[in-house]
């Protein structure tokens, strides 16, 4: 019984093994069937098109077939869409859930023989409607005299939480000691960031972003005192002679930063 055991163990840990390799090996990708010989097929499709609008394809296809799809692929998934027959080609309209989001979409169009046409749209942000802003800042706290840095984040973004395209701008605001001041900030890599740093004295640096309409919450990070430096130790004792109950008080003076800043409790 136990050789027979055995003998099942190791046939599952070798087939587990196999399907390990097979998920690491990747997704592999396939180029799209050729089209079917025989057909005539025309289009006008754009390049690109902007994100939430209703578009519907059109295309001409002779001689017509009897049965005939579009099979859309984009980030949200795949979906086919059947063709409606109108004088002079066929048509099929966008889902509105698949142009929400931006990013290629790849189509395909077929009939009951196979592959007619194949191509890519690609869908843009939709940059005419209010942006809306996302912002994000930490750490919390830094302290004064580390060389310590804080990040404000802002991620521009359409009615349809597509990140706008890089080097939009954002108007970065802040104020610290009663002080404000602002900044045009362009975005890469979908986001833009402005580092702050400690410029000498303690308090509440808050922060937040605008941009055409749009306005984020505010944001605040703590400026704390640094590490005390040249403070004075003295001590206090209740006789001046040895004795082993004798009590010895050690107190500091006060704690302050390099930059005069005292330094709290705990």
């Amino acid at each position: 019984m136990w050789a027979r055991l055995n003998r099942v163990l190791a046939g599952a840990s070798v087939l587990g093994f196999a399907v390990f390799c097979l998920a690491c090996s990747g997704p592999t990708t396939t180029e799209p069937d050729p089209p079917v010989q025989g057909y005539d097929v025309s289009h006008s499709l754009p390049d690109s098109i902007r994100a939430g609008m209703t578009y519907e394809f059109h295309f001409q296809i002779q001689p017509a077939p009897e049965q005939a799809g579009l099979a859309i692929s984009t980030a949200w998934g795949a979906s086919s869409i059947p063709l409606t027959a109108r004088a002079g080609g066929f048509s099929a309209v966008l889902p509105a859930s698949f142009g929400r989001l931006a990013g290629p979409m790849d189509w395909t169009l077929h009939s009951e023989h196979g592959s007619l046409d194949s191509g890519q749209v690609l869908i843009l942000p939709d940059t005419r409607s209010r942006p809306i802003l996302e912002s994000y800042a930490g750490p919390s706290h830094i302290q004064l005299g580390q060389q310590d840095r804080a990040s404000f984040v802002a991620l521009p973004v359409d009615i349809w939480d597509n990140p706008l395209p890089d080097s939009t701008s954002v108007n970065v605001l802040w104020g610290f000691d009663g002080a404000t001041f602002r900044r045009d900030v362009l975005s890469a890599n979908m986001i833009a960031v402005h580092e702050f740093q400690a410029q000498g004295r303690i308090g509440s640096l808050r922060m937040s972003a605008a941009m055409d309409s749009s306005i984020t919450k505010n944001r605040s990070i703590q400026v704390l005192a640094g590490v005390p430096e040249n403070f004075k130790l003295s001590f206090e004792r209740s006789h001046s002679y040895a004795h082993g109950s004798s009590l010895l008080r050690v107190l500091a003076g006060p704690l302050q930063d390099e930059m005069g800043n005292l330094v709290p409790d705990g």
